[in-house]
């Protein structure tokens, strides 16, 4: 949405809030090749933040962001727009409603307190309780 490819309009769910916070991308994951996974076996690990109070109000967003998240040629869901208008917290909302989608568990990292590029491998790791170990290359060892 944020290059004027797609908008809530035209995806056909009208909404009240500025339609800047959906794209859209296709990147990481195949969605048609998602499984629910047997809970009662095994119970995965989750890092999200807790909400103090329930999301009102950005039913539309969701929606959309199912739909779009939903399509198999979404690979990658990015969500857009200026400071302040909600954008983490709608992440955060979609996710819980999402947990079962993800055997492997969701993970919340804040990039936010990040103030340069060579930060960023260290706070997904430290998120993961992931440690780095001898000579190689961290980024190499966390993708591995």
């Amino acid at each position: 949405m944020a290059r004027g490819e797609l908008n809530l309009e035209r995806l056909g769910q009208p909404s009240r809030e500025p339609p800047s916070l959906l794209y859209g991308h296709r990147g990481f994951r195949q969605a048609q090749h998602r499984e629910v996974p047997d809970t009662s076996t095994s119970t995965p690990s989750n890092r999200i933040p807790l909400q103090a109070t329930p999301l009102i109000g950005r039913d539309n967003e969701l929606a959309v962001m199912e739909r779009i998240f939903n399509d198999p040629q979404c690979r990658l869901l990015t969500l857009t727009g200026v400071g302040g208008i909600g954008k983490t917290r709608l992440a955060i909302e979609f996710a819980l409603r999402n947990l079962a989608v993800f055997p492997g568990g969701v993970y919340f990292i804040p990039l936010t307190p990040v103030s340069s590029p060579e930060k960023i491998i260290p706070a997904i790791a430290d998120v993961l309780d992931f440690g780095f170990s001898g000579p190689n290359d961290p980024k190499e060892q966390l993708f591995n």
